[in-house]
Protein backbone atom coordinates (compact mmCIF):
# COMPACT_ATOMS: atom_id res chain seq x y z
CA UNK A 1 0.00 0.00 0.00
CA UNK A 2 2.90 2.55 1.12
CA UNK A 3 4.60 1.49 -2.25
CA UNK A 4 1.62 2.31 -4.48
CA UNK A 5 0.87 5.73 -2.88
CA UNK A 6 4.19 6.64 -3.11
CA UNK A 7 3.97 6.02 -6.89
CA UNK A 8 0.44 7.61 -6.65
CA UNK A 9 1.70 10.64 -5.46
CA UNK A 10 5.13 11.29 -6.72
CA UNK A 11 5.18 9.13 -10.52
CA UNK A 12 9.04 10.14 -10.88
CA UNK A 13 9.80 8.12 -7.68
CA UNK A 14 9.73 5.02 -9.77
CA UNK A 15 12.54 6.51 -11.86
CA UNK A 16 14.73 6.72 -8.59
CA UNK A 17 13.80 3.42 -6.87
CA UNK A 18 13.98 1.34 -10.16
CA UNK A 19 17.55 0.22 -9.70
CA UNK A 20 17.15 -0.63 -5.83
CA UNK A 21 14.00 -2.10 -6.20
CA UNK A 22 15.24 -4.13 -9.38
CA UNK A 23 17.84 -5.52 -6.65
CA UNK A 24 15.74 -5.93 -4.56
CA UNK A 25 13.48 -8.30 -6.71
CA UNK A 26 16.72 -10.05 -7.93
CA UNK A 27 17.48 -10.80 -4.30
CA UNK A 28 14.26 -12.24 -3.47
CA UNK A 29 13.80 -14.58 -6.09
CA UNK A 30 17.38 -15.86 -5.38
CA UNK A 31 16.36 -16.23 -1.66
CA UNK A 32 13.35 -17.76 -3.17
CA UNK A 33 15.15 -20.61 -5.07
CA UNK A 34 17.51 -21.34 -2.17
CA UNK A 35 15.06 -21.85 0.08
CA UNK A 36 13.08 -24.00 -1.32
CA UNK A 37 15.46 -27.36 -0.29
CA UNK A 38 14.10 -29.42 2.94
CA UNK A 39 16.21 -30.73 5.42
CA UNK A 40 15.79 -33.09 8.21
CA UNK A 41 16.16 -32.23 11.85
CA UNK A 42 18.38 -35.52 13.00
CA UNK A 43 18.41 -34.81 16.70
CA UNK A 44 17.51 -32.22 19.00
CA UNK A 45 19.17 -32.46 22.43
CA UNK A 46 17.98 -30.54 25.57
CA UNK A 47 21.13 -28.69 27.12
CA UNK A 48 21.75 -26.95 30.22
CA UNK A 49 20.78 -22.84 30.97
CA UNK A 50 17.93 -23.29 28.44
CA UNK A 51 20.08 -24.08 25.26
CA UNK A 52 18.24 -26.76 22.29
CA UNK A 53 21.34 -28.41 20.17
CA UNK A 54 19.86 -29.34 16.57
CA UNK A 55 21.63 -31.52 14.20
CA UNK A 56 20.28 -31.15 10.53
CA UNK A 57 21.10 -32.88 7.39
CA UNK A 58 23.39 -30.47 5.11
CA UNK A 59 21.53 -29.58 2.22
CA UNK A 60 22.51 -29.91 -1.32
CA UNK A 61 24.75 -27.76 -2.74
CA UNK A 62 25.17 -26.26 0.90
CA UNK A 63 29.01 -25.18 1.72
CA UNK A 64 29.39 -22.83 4.48
CA UNK A 65 32.85 -21.47 5.98
CA UNK A 66 33.03 -21.23 9.49
CA UNK A 67 31.47 -18.56 11.65
CA UNK A 68 28.69 -18.49 8.96
CA UNK A 69 24.95 -18.03 10.13
CA UNK A 70 21.46 -19.51 8.29
CA UNK A 71 18.07 -19.19 8.31
CA UNK A 72 15.59 -21.41 9.81
CA UNK A 73 12.41 -22.48 9.08
CA UNK A 74 10.38 -25.62 10.87
CA UNK A 75 6.90 -26.21 9.70
CA UNK A 76 5.78 -28.22 12.71
CA UNK A 77 6.27 -25.02 15.04
CA UNK A 78 5.61 -21.69 12.52
CA UNK A 79 4.85 -22.43 8.97
CA UNK A 80 5.56 -18.86 7.60
CA UNK A 81 8.76 -17.98 10.17
CA UNK A 82 12.38 -17.08 9.88
CA UNK A 83 15.43 -16.98 12.29
CA UNK A 84 18.72 -16.62 11.98
CA UNK A 85 21.26 -18.71 13.76
CA UNK A 86 25.24 -19.25 13.49
CA UNK A 87 26.12 -22.31 12.28
CA UNK A 88 28.34 -24.49 14.56
CA UNK A 89 29.45 -26.58 13.20
CA UNK A 90 32.84 -26.76 11.01
CA UNK A 91 32.70 -26.80 7.35
CA UNK A 92 34.84 -29.89 7.37
CA UNK A 93 32.02 -31.80 9.27
CA UNK A 94 29.13 -33.55 7.20
CA UNK A 95 26.03 -32.41 8.84
CA UNK A 96 25.09 -28.95 10.43
CA UNK A 97 24.67 -28.25 14.16
CA UNK A 98 23.06 -24.99 15.69
CA UNK A 99 22.61 -24.24 19.15
CA UNK A 100 19.54 -22.13 19.97
CA UNK A 101 18.89 -20.46 23.02
CA UNK A 102 14.99 -20.22 24.49
CA UNK A 103 14.37 -16.55 24.62
CA UNK A 104 10.90 -16.45 22.96
CA UNK A 105 7.70 -18.29 22.05
CA UNK A 106 9.60 -19.64 18.76
CA UNK A 107 12.61 -20.74 20.46
CA UNK A 108 10.65 -22.31 23.28
CA UNK A 109 8.54 -24.26 20.95
CA UNK A 110 11.57 -25.55 19.66
CA UNK A 111 13.00 -26.49 23.43
CA UNK A 112 9.65 -28.40 24.12
CA UNK A 113 10.22 -30.38 21.03
CA UNK A 114 13.72 -31.33 22.19
CA UNK A 115 12.36 -31.89 25.58
CA UNK A 116 10.06 -34.72 25.20
CA UNK A 117 12.32 -37.97 24.21
CA UNK A 118 9.89 -40.31 21.69
CA UNK A 119 8.82 -43.91 22.69
CA UNK A 120 11.26 -46.82 22.00
CA UNK A 121 10.87 -47.85 18.71
CA UNK A 122 8.94 -44.75 17.26
CA UNK A 123 9.77 -42.67 14.59
CA UNK A 124 9.55 -38.81 14.08
CA UNK A 125 10.88 -37.13 11.19
CA UNK A 126 11.57 -32.89 12.47
CA UNK A 127 11.56 -31.32 8.20
CA UNK A 128 13.19 -27.94 8.49
CA UNK A 129 14.11 -25.28 6.02
CA UNK A 130 17.82 -23.87 5.37
CA UNK A 131 18.39 -20.71 3.96
CA UNK A 132 21.78 -19.71 3.26
CA UNK A 133 24.70 -19.85 4.52
CA UNK A 134 25.05 -16.11 4.74
CA UNK A 135 28.94 -14.46 5.61
CA UNK A 136 30.05 -13.13 8.88
CA UNK A 137 33.23 -10.80 9.66
CA UNK A 138 34.59 -14.02 11.74
CA UNK A 139 35.28 -16.15 8.63
CA UNK A 140 38.08 -14.10 7.72
CA UNK A 141 39.96 -15.68 11.10
CA UNK A 142 42.14 -18.06 9.17
CA UNK A 143 43.32 -15.13 6.58
CA UNK A 144 45.26 -13.39 10.10
CA UNK A 145 48.40 -14.55 12.27
CA UNK A 146 47.00 -13.96 15.38
CA UNK A 147 43.43 -14.38 16.18
CA UNK A 148 41.49 -13.36 19.49
CA UNK A 149 38.36 -14.90 19.76
CA UNK A 150 35.83 -13.45 22.61
CA UNK A 151 32.86 -14.24 23.37
CA UNK A 152 29.92 -14.43 26.00
CA UNK A 153 27.26 -16.54 26.78
CA UNK A 154 25.74 -18.32 23.48
CA UNK A 155 27.31 -15.55 22.05
CA UNK A 156 29.90 -18.30 21.53
CA UNK A 157 28.26 -20.00 18.58
CA UNK A 158 30.68 -18.74 15.50
CA UNK A 159 33.77 -19.26 17.36
CA UNK A 160 32.36 -22.98 18.32
CA UNK A 161 32.84 -23.38 14.33
CA UNK A 162 36.13 -21.69 13.87
CA UNK A 163 37.57 -24.19 16.73
CA UNK A 164 36.14 -26.91 15.60
CA UNK A 165 37.29 -26.32 12.20
CA UNK A 166 40.85 -26.08 13.96
CA UNK A 167 40.85 -29.35 15.78
CA UNK A 168 39.92 -30.85 12.37
CA UNK A 169 42.45 -29.18 10.22
CA UNK A 170 45.09 -29.62 12.67
CA UNK A 171 43.81 -33.78 12.50
CA UNK A 172 44.41 -33.83 8.81
CA UNK A 173 40.57 -32.96 7.80
CA UNK A 174 40.97 -30.06 5.68
CA UNK A 175 42.91 -27.48 4.09
CA UNK A 176 45.41 -26.28 7.10
CA UNK A 177 45.60 -22.65 7.24
CA UNK A 178 48.19 -20.83 5.78
CA UNK A 179 48.25 -17.04 7.80
CA UNK A 180 46.70 -18.02 11.06
CA UNK A 181 49.76 -18.93 13.57
CA UNK A 182 48.00 -18.91 17.04
CA UNK A 183 44.40 -18.28 18.27
CA UNK A 184 43.62 -16.96 21.65
CA UNK A 185 39.94 -18.21 23.32
CA UNK A 186 38.19 -16.43 25.70
CA UNK A 187 34.52 -17.31 26.92
CA UNK A 188 32.64 -15.94 29.64
CA UNK A 189 29.41 -17.26 31.01
CA UNK A 190 27.01 -16.79 34.05
CA UNK A 191 27.32 -20.21 35.03
CA UNK A 192 29.68 -23.22 34.70
CA UNK A 193 26.79 -25.26 33.12
CA UNK A 194 26.97 -23.24 30.05
CA UNK A 195 30.22 -24.58 29.33
CA UNK A 196 28.89 -27.96 28.91
CA UNK A 197 27.48 -26.76 25.21
CA UNK A 198 30.85 -27.27 23.98
CA UNK A 199 31.97 -29.78 26.64
CA UNK A 200 33.13 -32.80 23.79
CA UNK A 201 34.72 -29.57 21.67
CA UNK A 202 36.67 -28.05 24.61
Amino acid sequence: AWFVLAVAHAPGFLGWAAAALLALAVEQSVRIARRGKPAVIVSATPLRSGVTRLEITRPEGFAHRAGDYLFLRVPGIARHEWHPFTITSAPERAALTVHVRSLGNWTSALRRVASHPLAPGAAREIVAHVDGPYGSPSGHVFESRHALLIGAGIGVTPFASILESLVLRANERGERPVTLRKAHFFWLNRDRYSFEWFAALL
